[in-house]
């Protein structure tokens, strides 16, 4: 869609001009009214969001939106490497239960699509666990 196109634009200059938490929001209701969730331009607005958090130095924030953009493009390992990564930085704090619990079901439904069910169900089931211990 032209039109969504021309808004990922916008939040990247947003992204340019150092206006990082405008960025974050102004991606975040794009994605909110983005009907097409398999469109490239889903993949545009999460590489989008990992890069405003990445401006406001929230590091494991922008791991996971950018994981998000692999698992758009099917590129899971790659997308698996980005969850991990983040996955290590949550787990310092662990007053991060819910970024942590994210984490986790992304990591597992990205095995899930690998066809690693028993590796998916583990992390699904670690997911559940931590929303449970909040």
């Amino acid at each position: 869609d032209t039109k969504l196109d021309i808004f990922v634009l916008f939040g990247n200059l947003l992204y340019d001009m150092g206006e990082y938490i405008k960025c974050r929001h102004y991606f975040e209701n794009l994605l909110h009214v983005q009907r097409d969730q398999d469109s490239s331009t889903t993949i545009d607005i999460y590489r989008g969001l990992g890069r405003a958090f990445l401006g406001i130095k929230e590091f494991e924030l922008s791991r996971n939106y950018i994981g998000y953009t692999y698992d758009y493009q099917g590129k899971f390992n790659t997308a698996l490497e980005y969850y991990f990564k983040g996955l290590q930085i949550l787990e310092r704090d662990l007053n991060n239960k819910r970024s942590i619990a994210y984490t986790l079901n992304r990591i597992g439904t990205a095995y899930y699509y690998k066809g690693q069910d028993d590796l998916a169900l583990e992390y699904l089931k670690n997911h559940t666990n931590t929303l449970k211990a909040r």
